[in-house]
Parts: structure tokens; sequence; C-alpha cells
């Protein structure tokens, strides 16, 4: 199947999933003059589920407020517009793919890969001064989103592409383009795309797996790049195949690190994981 036949296959999908109201009305919000903690809550607040994993996230020890919040008008206030933003759309996908999926994929330990992705790109963001922390979360929460999608919709030929993935001990990446001739970084173009998310995030999702394809922020798509490894190389969850790839050297020119920097690293990001451990309740 050709990227074209995929993207029109997509098209005539009806039940393709969507982002909850809720994201799209505080991407508004804050988008105008008009933004304020009251009104970014009464948004949240109006979705029961997504107000509840909101506080559990917000009161998880990745953000180590030093009390409990209970409001989620505090959360606003404490955390800020662009971390609540960051948090209600990791919470928002969370929302959108539920369920166990239609094939042999865990999507539970998809959602640890996917978690600890984020927590380590924050990480990164912050370590190399690349700014931009909370687009750095988001990012790596959604890096393999396309997977769901492919897991979701194309169910036969999502257990097609794990199976090749068993019997050949590849890639994940390298199943999908024999069997779709696409592959989960394009599908998540893809929804992102119709999803409206900024620009950024899709180019994290569309190139982590080739950063040196350049667009607009090199630095950012590197990162998710490098997290998306270190996952890998902690054996945090799994993203349907045991592959570790090795870092691209145009990333880590990108980021100004070399190997020995990247393996240094390591420590810190382990303590990160450890104590970002109850985060995992978001998808228990």
């Amino acid at each position: 199947m050709s990227k074209e036949k995929l993207v029109q296959l997509l098209d005539e999908v009806t039940d393709l999933p969507t982002l909850p109201t809720v994201y799209v009305k505080i991407n508004s919000l804050l988008q105008s003059s008009q933004a304020n903690a009251a009104r970014v809550a009464r948004i949240v607040e109006a979705d029961q589920a997504i107000a509840t994993k909101v506080l559990r996230l917000v009161n998880s020890s990745y953000f180590g407020l030093s009390r409990q919040v209970t409001q989620i008008n505090q959360a606003v206030v404490l955390l800020g517009f662009n971390a609540i933003r960051s948090v209600v759309l990791s919470v928002s996908v969370f929302e959108s793919f539920k369920g166990d999926g239609n094939t042999r994929f865990d999507r539970r330990e998809f959602w640890k890969h996917a978690i600890a992705t984020g927590v380590i790109a924050r990480r990164l963001a912050k370590d190399l001064r690349i700014g931009a922390e909370e687009d750095a979360f988001s990012g790596g929460i959604l890096h393999d989103v396309g997977k769901l999608v492919l897991d979701q919709v194309l169910p036969s030929e999502f257990n097609a592409i794990l199976e090749y993935v068993d019997q050949n001990g590849c890639s994940i990446i390298e199943a999908e383009h024999r069997i779709l001739g696409t592959d989960h970084c394009e599908v998540g173009e893809y929804l992102l795309e119709k999803w409206n998310l900024p620009p950024l995030l899709i180019e994290c999702v569309a190139l982590h797996h080739s950063p040196a394809i350049f667009r607009s922020n090199p630095q950012m798509v590197s990162v998710i790049h490098l997290a998306d490894i270190f996952a890998r190389r902690l054996h945090i969850g799994s993203g349907g195949d045991n592959m570790i790839p090795t870092p691209d050297p145009f990333a880590l020119d990108e980021l100004e690190i070399d190997m020995d920097d990247f393996l240094a690293e390591e420590e810190n990001i382990q303590t990160v994981l450890e104590q970002s451990q109850d985060m995992l309740a978001l998808v228990g």
C-alpha cells in the first residue's frame, strides 16, 4: 500500500479518533487575549473524566509540587498555561485511544514507553537548554501515535506487521514499510494534521526516526529522537519491537553533544524516570 493509498483510506475512515473538545477549546482560548486561570479551569472542569486525570497528573511526582492540588484552578495558577495545555493534550490523547485495541499490540506497554519518552524529552530540553520543555513532553507522548491509528483502523495489517517483527527480529518501522509501504511516522503526521496540532508537534511525530530531514525545528525533533532511544535503552514499556537504534549523528551535532555526553546523561534520565513512576496511573 502506497502512502497515497493509505491517506485515501484514512480519509474514508469514519471512526478515526478525534481530540476531546477540552483541548481544542483551551488551545483556542490561550491563543486569544481573553485567557485567564478561571476560564481555563472552567473548560477543563466541564469534562469530569479529563479533569480527574489532569489532577492526577498534576499531583504526580513528575511535577514535584509541594502540596496537594485539589482544584483545576489551583493547577493552572501553579503550573502556568503552557504546562496545563500540555497536560490536557496528553490526557486528551489517552482518552482518544481508550481500550486494548484490535490486535495483540500491548497498549499499556505502549503508553509506558510514550510517557517515559515524554518525561525524558522534557528533561533533555531542560538540560540542553533547548526551551519549550512542555512541547518536548507533548512531543514525546505523541511520537508513536501513528501506531495506535494502525492498531485501531487497520488491525489486520498491523497484526501482519507485528508478526513480521517477531519472525524477522527487525524494527517495527522496517516491517511497516514491508507490509504497508509507509510507517507510523507518516500515519501519525496525518492524524496530527487532522487534529490541527501545532507544526512543531507534527514535526516531532513525523521525523523522530529521521531527524536529519530538515524542516523548521531540528533541535526539538532531535530531542524526541534521543528521548525515544533512551526509553528503549532503559527498556521502559514497548513500542512494538525490541530494537535499540543508534543515535543519529545529525541529532547529536544539532544538540552539540557527542556519544560520551549521551551515555553520561543516562544516569540522570534513570533518576527522573524513577521519580515519575506514578504517572503510569494515568493509563492503569
